[in-house]
């Protein structure tokens, strides 16, 4: 298993439900590990689609030298730590 860099690649070559696959894949496992850190089902999910959004956005950040999973969960987790931070600022 590639851990979604196939699918990635797939998407990347204009395959759109390539994406689809590597949102069912990864999209609950995010969403819990982002829970983790923001303790707020609705904003774990919330960062967990801007993680992805990134992904669609930003498609040359993603360089394939880790797994996509490893990649999305390190979005995940900047964005967690980022929400946090503006949370004890307000």
């Amino acid at each position: 298993m590639d851990n979604g860099a196939s699918s990635y690649r797939r998407y990347l070559n204009g395959e759109e439900e390539a994406f689809d696959r590597i949102i069912k894949d990864y999209y609950d496992h995010l969403v819990f590990f982002i829970n983790g850190y923001v303790n707020d089902y609705a904003a774990a999910e919330d960062l967990a689609v801007d993680a992805f959004s990134d992904l669609i956005v930003h498609k040359s950040r993603y360089n394939f030298k880790t797994s996509l999973k490893t990649y999305l969960f390190m979005l995940g987790r900047s964005r967690a730590l980022n929400y946090i931070k503006r949370r004890k600022i307000l």
